[in-house]
C-alpha cells in the first residue's frame, strides 16, 4: 500500500512539474522579429520571449497564459516560447498621438489609427487587415488597423 501511495505522489509530481507554469497558446500582443532575443526579457529565464501588449487587458491575458510582466506597471510581457503573439507589420504611415483612442477607430477590431498619404499606402494597409477610415472620401487615405499593424514612416 505504501508503494502504491508513493507511486501516485511521483506521478502527480511529474505531471505538475512538466508544465513549468507555461500555459502556452496565442495572445493578442505583438511579437516583433527580435522577440526571442530581445534584451528586455533576458533576465526572465525561461520567459525570454518579449511581447508588446497595448493594454492592461492584453497583458493580463498574456499573464494568464504563463507570461510575466516585463516591469511592474507596464503592459509588455516576457513569455515562454510556448506563448506566441501576433506578428507585427509596419506601414509607411504615421501614428498620430491618439493612435489607439481615435474616435473613428477605437473600440473596433481595427483600433489603431494610421495617417497615410497615398492610395498605395492605403491599399497596403487593406492587404494587412486595415480598413479605410473614411471610405467615401477619395482624398482621405487614413486607416483603422489591427493593433498588430504599426506606422513606421
Amino acid at each position: 500500500m505504501q508503494i502504491l501511495g508513493a507511486l501516485t505522489l511521483l506521478v502527480l509530481a511529474v505531471a505538475c512539474s512538466s508544465k513549468d507554469g507555461d500555459g502556452g497558446g496565442a495572445v493578442d500582443c505583438r511579437q516583433k522579429a527580435d522577440a526571442d532575443n530581445n534584451p528586455d526579457c533576458a533576465a526572465h529565464g525561461a520567459n525570454a520571449r518579449k511581447l508588446d501588449c497595448d493594454s492592461e487587458a492584453q497583458a493580463n491575458a498574456a499573464v494568464a497564459a504563463g507570461c510575466v510582466l516585463e516591469k511592474a506597471g507596464g503592459t509588455d510581457v516576457c513569455c515562454p516560447t510556448s506563448v506566441t503573439g501576433t506578428t507585427e507589420s509596419t506601414l509607411p504611415c504615421t501614428e498620430p498621438a491618439d493612435t489607439l483612442t481615435d474616435s473613428d477607430c477605437a473600440g473596433t477590431a481595427q483600433g489603431r489609427k494610421l495617417d497615410c498619404t497615398s492610395a498605395d499606402q492605403q491599399q497596403q494597409g487593406i492587404g494587412l487587415g486595415c480598413r479605410a477610415e473614411s471610405p467615401s472620401d477619395p482624398t482621405d487615405f487614413d486607416l483603422c488597423c489591427p493593433t498588430s499593424v504599426r506606422g513606421g514612416g
